[in-house]
């Protein structure tokens, strides 16, 4: 909890900061903002993401980042690399005292307190080649029955609206918060890199425990702030609860170690990847379970690790999407020209992975943002079709509204740096979808169908219904606006 002095001062930090970023004082403005994630782990995301950018601009090398993220870790933190010192000593008695200290120092729940212990007592022992917890079949790692569905794009690519109209199904439930464990420094990610290192495997679950499950670690970058603020508060929130899952996923963690060399790797991953997924989704059975952004489309790859996967990959016109990181993204510092090498670079690596996917139980689709927008047809055969054809579309327009999609797609045409659009255009030209005037005429009957509906509820309920007028206005105002826009491209 921050007290009012603190609030006042992050308050003043912060605005200082965003004027030296405007400057472009980078050196300064980062340190205001690192200022500010040491007063607040739980601060806005856009410090973060301005962190970043100042560091990008500095061109920190790995070891300078490292130490001026060391005023931002929790103090327990500093354990972290001790522990790795001696976890291969035979003796755990001094790394399991570490490790209490730490958990004394973080939680409050006596109960979690013991069951965190127990776990890292049963992992301690898995790693000293001690198999005493009974680990035989019931440690497989259990192909998901459940379909889950990834939704992921390329950086304000339109995943966003996606994710919304998936939500306004009833079969379908989007689990929310952020999901690092997957793709983050030592996350999944990180596990694939090391598996043909018995020792390597080891510190990398030491690494995935206290960064992904306790968010206690020393942070080598701003993603790891991002990964510890998630976790720390889960822990800290429902402390006995949390502590037995991390207890399923760590004895998951010992069985791998004193199979490690008796199990295939990729079977060693699949454990892993559906342990994951098991450990976010927990006892949501009943529901496709729907995660946005949990794997981006940059390291799709890792679908091969997780089975029974839905993956749409958003992409979306570069004119467009270039606008928008522009005007929207406070970590954006590509000129143009770079962008558009950029932009080639991850269509080419997208469809360089999607040819190499291995995993037979798991699927990969590529959605283009402005048909997605503009057609139902589509999406209902290139998404919904791909989950389950039987799904019911019970609150339809509730969430996504293509209609305010669309302008969002032709924000380029108001771009003021009219040469950067027309080198966009002449250089990804095989990547641009233009709107027709078919394709917002359909947009046009959406919208006119929405107002149909609302009117219907204005003329039940009368003006007491102001929320609905509103809409309708609302609504009513977008449809002369895009009808004046077909005029337009007439």
């Amino acid at each position: 909890m921050i007290n009012n002095d603190n609030q006042d001062v992050i308050k003043d930090l912060t605005l200082k900061a965003d004027s030296l970023l405007s400057q472009n004082q980078w050196s300064e403005a980062l340190k205001c903002y690192l200022e500010i994630i040491r007063r607040d782990m739980y601060c806005a995301y856009s410090n973060i993401q301005k962190a970043r950018k100042c560091i990008s601009q500095l061109n920190f090398s790995r070891d300078q980042i490292k130490e001026v993220l060391k005023t931002c870790c929790f103090k327990e933190s500093k354990y972290v690399n001790k522990i790795k010192d001696i976890i291969f000593e035979k003796d755990t008695k001094q790394v399991s005292e570490i490790f209490s200290s730490i958990l004394y120092r973080f939680l409050d729940d006596p109960d979690a307190i013991k069951l965190w212990q127990d776990s890292f007592y049963m992992l301690l022992e898995s790693i000293n080649f001690r198999n005493k917890f009974g680990f035989d079949g019931d440690e497989n790692y259990e192909i998901n029955s459940r379909t889950i569905i990834f939704v992921s794009g390329m950086g304000w690519s339109g995943s966003g609206a996606i994710n919304c109209y998936l939500s306004e199904f009833d079969e379908i439930k989007k689990i929310s918060g952020e999901f690092p464990m997957f793709e983050q420094d030592f996350g999944l990610k990180d596990f694939v890199k090391n598996i043909n290192s018995r020792e390597k495997f080891i510190f990398s679950v030491v690494d995935f425990i206290f960064l992904h499950l306790l968010g206690i670690f020393p942070y080598i970058s701003l993603s790891n702030i991002i990964s510890a603020r998630f976790s720390s508060k889960a822990a800290k929130k429902n402390q006995l609860e949390y502590a037995k899952k991390s207890y399923k996923i760590i004895r998951k963690f010992a069985y791998l170690i004193c199979n490690y060399d008796k199990l295939e790797k990729i079977e060693i991953l699949k454990y892993i990847g559906n342990g994951i997924c098991n450990f976010i989704i927990d006892d949501n059975k009943d529901k496709i379970l729907l995660l946005d952004n949990a794997v981006h489309i940059y390291n799709i790859e890792l679908i091969n690790y997780i089975d029974n996967v839905n993956f749409f990959c958003v992409v979306r016109d570069p004119r467009s999407n270039y606008v928008a990181q522009q005007n929207e993204n406070p970590g954006f510092n590509l000129t143009y020209d770079s962008y558009a090498e950029w932009y080639r670079n991850k269509f080419n690596k997208l469809n360089k992975n999607i040819k190499e996917m291995s995993n037979p139980l798991s699927h990969i689709y590529v959605i283009q943002f402005e048909r997605f927008i503009t057609s139902e047809s589509y999406r209902r055969n290139e998404i919904i079709n791909k989950i389950n054809p039987n799904l019911t579309h019970i609150r339809k327009y509730s969430n996504f509204k293509p209609w305010e999609s669309l302008f969002n797609a032709l924000n380029y045409e108001k771009y003021e740096n009219k040469e950067e659009i027309d080198f966009l255009h002449n250089e990804l030209s095989d990547y641009c979808i233009d709107v027709d005037l078919d394709m917002i005429m359909d947009v046009m009957y959406d919208c006119a169908s929405e107002n149909a509906r609302l009117q219907s509820i204005i003329n039940e309920k009368g003006e007491k219904s102001s929320e609905s007028n509103f809409g309708l206005r609302k609504y009513t105002k977008t449809s002369i606006s895009i009808w004046n826009k077909s005029i337009a491209s007439n």
